[in-house]
C-alpha cells in the first residue's frame, strides 16, 4: 500500500489517506496502528455507534496486540487479518471507484 490510498469500509464510508511509509519499521506500524485506530472510531461514528467508539478510542498505538489489529480490520474491513487490496478505491472523474486495476499485489493493512 501507498502513502494516500483509500479504502471503502464495510459501512462504504471512504478512509483518510493511508499513512506515510517510514524507513523505521517501529515508526511506520505506530503509523499504521493510529491509522487504524482513527478510522475505527470515525467508522463507529459514522455508524453511531458509541460502544465501538469508545472501545476503539481506549486502544494505545504504542501497545498494540494482534488482537487489536484483528478487531479493527475486522470491523473496517471485514477481514481480521487486514487483507484489503480488493477495498482500494481512487478519484475519477470526480467519483469514488473502487481500484480494481490500481493494486499492486496483496495489499495488507
Amino acid at each position: 500500500m501507498r502513502e494516500g490510498d483509500r479504502f471503502v469500509t464495510v459501512s462504504g464510508r471512504i478512509t483518510g489517506p493511508f499513512p506515510k511509509n517510514y524507513k523505521s519499521a517501529a515508526r511506520g506500524l505506530r503509523a499504521l496502528n493510529r491509522w487504524l485506530k482513527t478510522e475505527a472510531i470515525v467508522e463507529a461514528k459514522h455508524t453511531n455507534s458509541d460502544y465501538h467508539a469508545t472501545m476503539w478510542g481506549a486502544l494505545d498505538e504504542n501497545n498494540w496486540s494482534p488482537a487489536d489489529g484483528d478487531g479493527v480490520n475486522l470491523y473496517l474491513f471485514g477481514d481480521p487479518d487486514g487483507f484489503i487490496a480488493n477495498r482500494k478505491v481512487v478519484m475519477r472523474d470526480g467519483q469514488w471507484e473502487l481500484a480494481i486495476n490500481d493494486t499492486e499485489g496483496e495489499a495488507h493493512a
